[in-house]
């Protein structure tokens, strides 16, 4: 029983490698979930009221390039200037920055669409949910031993490299080829962007030493993420040497051992 349940909880991380028709219906089910927030969510952003002439990149922008700052203050409002503190603000306010060049060398045109007027109130909303990770961290006060912040260090800088590496790779290769993209960032892993994202973003939960973090990640990566994931795989069936891609390739984690 613990083998198969743990085969169930592996479905999210290295899902449509199985062919058993119970996994199959597993994979229907997790699929037609996911319709349905896919739909909830493109209502909430972009049909929930009239149409303003806001990008959904200018809200994210808007909160990405402001971190470094918001969390300065913060440091400064709750008198903390302890190592923790630091870290976290060279590392959350980096990656700001490193987002804002992304779009200004590699957009994301996912980001172009204009967002409904109840879409700005709910995209500023979730990406709130961020910022109060840095609140966590700064307001608590809490300090980290070496060990853990030479971890959170490294996670934070191996998950950008593969965020930043990958959409790179993306969208150069879009760019001048359409279709299935099987090597590079992505010869074993289908969407290595995400795997970086979640982990430079767990290190800023570990930081904050706080298990509400994990429930602002856990949301966005379970409704977010999850929906991103499933709907790429929908689209990658219909493109020539899927079979032989998604058989040396995981959704999530790179496959390597087998």
């Amino acid at each position: 029983h613990f083998f198969d349940s743990l085969s169930n909880l592996s479905l999210f991380v290295l899902p449509y490698t199985y062919t058993s028709p119970e996994m199959g219906q597993v994979q229907s089910c997790v699929e037609a979930v996911y319709d349905q927030v896919d739909r909830l969510l493109d209502f909430m952003l972009f049909k929930a009221g009239p149409t303003v002439p806001v990008p959904f990149y200018l809200v994210i922008n808007a909160q990405k390039t402001t971190m470094f700052a918001y969390i300065l203050g913060l440091m400064k409002y709750y008198s903390n200037w302890g190592i923790t503190a630091h870290v976290y603000l060279a590392l959350h306010g980096t990656y700001g920055l490193c987002w804002f060049l992304k779009h200004l060398i590699f957009p994301d045109p996912a980001w172009d669409r204009p967002l409904s007027l109840g879409g700005v109130a709910v995209g500023a909303s979730g990406l709130a949910g961020y910022s109060a990770i840095a609140w966590m961290c700064v307001s608590s006060k809490v300090e980290h031993s070496p060990a853990v912040l030479c971890g959170a260090i490294m996670m934070h800088t191996l998950g950008v490299v593969l965020m930043m590496g990958s959409d790179s790779q993306k969208y150069f290769t879009l760019k001048y080829r359409k279709g299935l993209i099987d090597e590079g960032w992505f010869a074993r892993c289908r969407n290595t962007n995400y795997l970086g994202e979640m982990m430079l973003y767990s290190s800023y939960a570990v930081l904050a030493g706080d298990w509400r973090a994990w429930a602002v990640l856990g949301s966005v990566w379970g409704l977010l993420f999850g929906r991103n994931m499933v709907k790429k795989d929908q689209s990658l069936r219909k493109k020539a040497g899927w079979e032989k891609y998604k058989a040396r390739s995981w959704l999530l984690v790179p496959r390597v051992l087998i």
